[in-house]
C-alpha cells in the first residue's frame, strides 16, 4: 500500500452543498482549495436539498428565500460578505478542488461510498472512484 503515496489525483467538485463540503473535508490525508464565501457574493448561490426534504418544501422554501433575502439586504447596507456570510444555509452551492494520493483516495472512497454515508457524499466518491477506475484500473479496480 505504501506505493500509491506516489500517484495522485486531482478533481474538480462542483454542484455540491456546504454540507457536503464538511464531510468531504473530514478526509484528512487530501488536501483542498475551496471556493471563499468570504471573497464570493454569494447572492446569486444555488441551493441544493435532498429529496428527503420533499415533504416539508414550503417551509425549506420559506426559510431558504428569508436567508437570502438577509444576506442581500446586509450586502446592501454595507456588511462585508466576509460578515454576512454567517446567515447563509449550508444547503448554499460551493465547489472546491481535492488533490491526494491514491492511498488517500483508496480510504475516502472506502469510508464515503458507503451505503450508510449521506446520500450527496455517496455520489461524490462513486463519481471519483469511476474516474479513476479509468485511470488506474489496477488499483481501484475495473471500471463497473
Amino acid at each position: 500500500m505504501s506505493v500509491l503515496r506516489f500517484g495522485n489525483a486531482v478533481f474538480r467538485i462542483e454542484g455540491i452543498s456546504r454540507v457536503c463540503l464538511a464531510q468531504l473535508t473530514r478526509s484528512k490525508f487530501l488536501d483542498y482549495l475551496v471556493r471563499s464565501s468570504r471573497y464570493c457574493d454569494e447572492t446569486e448561490a444555488l441551493m441544493l436539498i435532498p429529496e428527503s426534504l420533499a415533504p416539508h418544501e414550503k417551509t425549506v422554501s420559506n426559510f431558504l428565500t428569508l436567508s437570502k433575502e438577509v444576506y442581500t439586504q446586509l450586502r446592501e447596507a454595507g456588511v462585508s460578505k466576509q460578515d454576512a456570510r454567517y446567515i447563509l444555509p449550508q444547503a448554499q452551492e460551493t465547489e472546491l478542488y481535492v488533490s491526494g494520493n491514491y492511498q488517500a483516495w483508496l480510504d475516502f472512497i472506502k469510508l464515503r461510498s458507503s451505503r450508510s454515508a449521506q446520500t450527496e457524499v455517496r455520489e461524490v466518491a462513486l463519481a471519483i472512484e469511476k474516474e479513476l477506475q479509468q485511470v488506474a484500473p489496477l488499483i481501484f479496480g475495473e471500471a463497473q
